[in-house]
C-alpha cells in the first residue's frame, strides 16, 4: 500500500520562481552527476525524422464493427512523434504527489507522480491509435520502452515543476525528482479509476492479444479494448534514500506484459 505525502492540490504549467529548502548533503552531491548523465536526455524539439520505434504497428487493426469515423481519425496518428505532439499540446496538470512504498524491502523509497488531463482525442491517439503507446509495445517491448521514455523526456520539465509546487523539495530534491521521471521504470498510463471495466468491449483485432493472458492481473479482454478517457497518470520511479532507482518485483517485466497482452 502507498501512503500519500501530499493528497491534494492542482497546478498549472506556468513558470514560477522557487525558494527551495536546503537539501541534504547526499542529495546536493548528486547534482553534478545528475546534470552530466541526464542533460542530454532533457526534452528538446521532437525529431520528425525519427523512424523506429515511432512508426505505426503493422499488425494494429480494429474490428469491422469499430466506429468508422473514430477509426479514420486514429489512422492519422501513424507515428509516435505525432502522438507525443498531441498529448503534450493538450496536457494540463491536475495535481502532483509524492508517495512512499511500503513493500519494496528498502525503507524510505519515494515516488513522485502527476495526474494529467488531456483532450479525448489526445487520449484516444495515445492509447488506441496505430502509432500510439500500446502499438509501440506491440511492435516490441523495446520499442514500447523507447516510446515511453521519449514522451516522458518531453513532459519532464512540467512534471518536475508540478511536484515542486505541490510537494516542495524536502523529501525529494529537484535533481532526484527529475531522475525519477527519466528513470527506466517511470511510466505513463491511463488513470484506471476513470475507466469502466464493466463495459469492456472487443474493439481491436490484434491476433497476438486474442490469446488468453490468464497470468496477467487485469480484467479479461482489457488488451483488446479501446477505451475512451481524458486523464493520464505519470508515475516516476521509486527512489531510495541514496538516490537509487528501486523497481517492484511485479513491475520488472511490465514492457513484456503489454507486448504480450496489451495491458498491464
Amino acid at each position: 500500500m502507498l501512503s500519500l505525502v501530499r493528497t491534494f492540490a492542482s497546478t498549472s504549467a506556468s513558470s514560477a520562481t522557487w525558494l527551495l529548502p536546503r537539501t541534504s548533503t547526499l542529495q546536493q552531491s548528486s547534482n553534478n552527476s545528475f546534470h552530466r548523465t541526464c542533460a542530454k536526455s532533457r526534452a528538446g524539439p521532437v525529431n520528425s525524422n525519427v523512424s523506429r520505434p515511432f512508426d505505426m504497428a503493422i499488425t494494429w487493426t480494429f474490428r469491422v464493427s469499430f466506429d468508422p469515423a473514430r477509426r479514420e481519425r486514429l489512422a492519422t496518428f501513424d507515428t509516435f512523434v505525432k502522438v507525443t505532439d498531441v498529448v503534450c499540446n493538450s496536457a494540463t496538470v491536475e495535481g502532483a504527489w509524492i508517495c512512499e512504498a511500503t513493500d519494496l524491502g528498502s525503507k524510505g523509497c519515494l515516488r513522485p507522480y502527476v495526474s494529467l488531463t488531456v483532450s479525448s482525442d489526445a487520449f484516444d491517439a495515445f492509447f488506441n491509435s496505430v502509432g500510439g503507446y500500446r502499438a509501440q509495445y506491440l511492435t516490441s517491448p523495446e520499442d514500447g520502452q523507447a516510446a515511453n521514455g521519449m514522451l516522458l523526456r518531453v513532459l519532464e520539465p512540467r512534471l518536475t515543476e508540478a511536484v515542486l509546487k505541490d510537494c516542495g523539495a524536502n523529501r525529494l530534491s529537484p535533481p532526484w525528482i527529475r531522475n525519477a521521471f527519466l528513470a527506466n521504470s517511470a511510466k505513463i498510463w491511463p488513470k484506471e479509476d476513470e475507466l469502466d471495466f464493466l463495459e469492456i468491449t472487443h474493439d481491436l483485432d490484434v491476433a497476438k492479444w486474442k490469446e488468453g493472458c490468464d497470468s496477467l492481473n487485469a480484467p479479461a479482454g482489457a488488451g483488446l479494448w479501446a477505451p475512451e478517457g481524458t486523464r493520464l497518470m505519470v508515475f516516476g520511479a521509486f527512489i531510495d534514500p541514496y538516490g537509487n532507482e528501486v523497481v517492484a518485483r511485479t513491475k520488472i517485466c511490465r514492457r513484456f506484459e503489454i507486448h504480450e497482452c496489451g495491458f498491464t
